[in-house]
Protein backbone atom coordinates (compact mmCIF):
# COMPACT_ATOMS: atom_id res chain seq x y z
CA UNK A 1 0.00 0.00 0.00
CA UNK A 2 1.11 3.77 -0.88
CA UNK A 3 1.36 5.89 1.90
CA UNK A 4 1.58 9.71 2.53
CA UNK A 5 5.17 10.71 4.55
CA UNK A 6 3.42 11.17 7.26
CA UNK A 7 2.27 7.38 7.52
CA UNK A 8 -1.38 7.53 6.60
CA UNK A 9 -2.51 5.74 3.76
CA UNK A 10 -2.91 6.97 0.31
CA UNK A 11 -6.10 6.38 -2.00
CA UNK A 12 -8.97 7.63 -3.35
CA UNK A 13 -12.96 7.38 -3.43
CA UNK A 14 -14.42 4.69 -5.27
CA UNK A 15 -18.33 5.06 -6.03
CA UNK A 16 -20.58 2.04 -5.83
CA UNK A 17 -23.49 2.13 -8.07
CA UNK A 18 -24.91 -1.17 -7.16
CA UNK A 19 -24.82 0.06 -3.36
CA UNK A 20 -25.08 3.52 -3.61
CA UNK A 21 -22.44 4.55 -1.33
CA UNK A 22 -18.84 5.48 -1.40
CA UNK A 23 -16.18 3.21 -0.31
CA UNK A 24 -12.18 4.09 -0.01
CA UNK A 25 -10.14 2.16 -2.09
CA UNK A 26 -5.86 2.37 -1.16
CA UNK A 27 -3.75 2.96 -3.87
CA UNK A 28 -1.30 -0.28 -4.25
CA UNK A 29 2.89 -0.20 -4.82
CA UNK A 30 3.63 -1.11 -8.33
CA UNK A 31 5.58 -4.57 -8.32
CA UNK A 32 9.23 -4.58 -8.52
CA UNK A 33 10.99 -7.34 -10.03
CA UNK A 34 14.69 -6.17 -9.84
CA UNK A 35 16.00 -9.05 -7.00
CA UNK A 36 14.97 -11.80 -9.59
CA UNK A 37 18.51 -11.48 -11.94
CA UNK A 38 20.23 -11.26 -8.47
CA UNK A 39 18.27 -14.34 -6.99
CA UNK A 40 18.96 -16.30 -10.27
CA UNK A 41 22.28 -15.99 -10.34
CA UNK A 42 23.06 -17.07 -6.53
CA UNK A 43 20.71 -20.59 -7.63
CA UNK A 44 23.10 -21.00 -10.24
CA UNK A 45 26.25 -20.32 -8.21
CA UNK A 46 24.91 -22.35 -5.88
CA UNK A 47 24.28 -25.24 -7.88
CA UNK A 48 27.75 -24.61 -9.84
CA UNK A 49 29.22 -25.07 -6.29
CA UNK A 50 27.47 -28.07 -5.16
CA UNK A 51 30.06 -30.40 -6.41
CA UNK A 52 27.01 -32.57 -7.91
CA UNK A 53 26.21 -33.08 -11.15
CA UNK A 54 22.51 -32.57 -12.91
CA UNK A 55 20.62 -35.47 -12.69
CA UNK A 56 21.19 -38.06 -15.45
CA UNK A 57 17.81 -38.40 -18.40
CA UNK A 58 17.35 -42.62 -18.23
CA UNK A 59 15.74 -44.33 -20.72
CA UNK A 60 12.25 -46.06 -19.97
CA UNK A 61 12.31 -49.81 -19.66
CA UNK A 62 10.53 -51.29 -22.37
CA UNK A 63 7.34 -52.51 -19.72
CA UNK A 64 7.02 -49.41 -18.27
CA UNK A 65 3.88 -47.70 -18.41
CA UNK A 66 4.38 -44.48 -19.03
CA UNK A 67 5.04 -45.51 -22.50
CA UNK A 68 1.42 -46.06 -23.09
CA UNK A 69 0.58 -42.14 -22.53
CA UNK A 70 -2.41 -41.07 -21.05
CA UNK A 71 -4.88 -44.06 -20.10
CA UNK A 72 -8.21 -43.44 -19.40
CA UNK A 73 -10.61 -46.14 -18.64
CA UNK A 74 -13.67 -45.53 -20.77
CA UNK A 75 -13.28 -45.55 -24.18
CA UNK A 76 -13.20 -41.79 -26.28
CA UNK A 77 -16.44 -40.54 -28.34
CA UNK A 78 -15.68 -39.05 -31.60
CA UNK A 79 -16.00 -35.86 -31.97
CA UNK A 80 -19.56 -35.55 -33.54
CA UNK A 81 -21.07 -36.83 -30.57
CA UNK A 82 -19.14 -34.71 -28.40
CA UNK A 83 -19.72 -31.87 -30.54
CA UNK A 84 -23.54 -32.57 -30.85
CA UNK A 85 -23.86 -32.77 -26.97
CA UNK A 86 -22.42 -29.63 -26.43
CA UNK A 87 -24.36 -27.10 -24.65
CA UNK A 88 -23.06 -23.35 -24.76
CA UNK A 89 -24.72 -20.41 -22.28
CA UNK A 90 -26.23 -18.89 -25.24
CA UNK A 91 -27.92 -22.68 -26.81
CA UNK A 92 -29.99 -23.13 -23.19
CA UNK A 93 -33.46 -21.88 -24.30
CA UNK A 94 -33.00 -22.77 -28.08
CA UNK A 95 -35.00 -26.02 -28.12
CA UNK A 96 -37.93 -24.41 -26.06
CA UNK A 97 -38.57 -21.72 -28.04
CA UNK A 98 -38.65 -23.96 -31.45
Amino acid sequence: MRRYPDGSLQGRRVFNKKSRSWAFYALKVKKDYAYIPSLQSKIVAARINSNRGLPKHTKLRSNDPRHLGLVCGVPAPSTKELRDKHVSRGDAGQEERQ
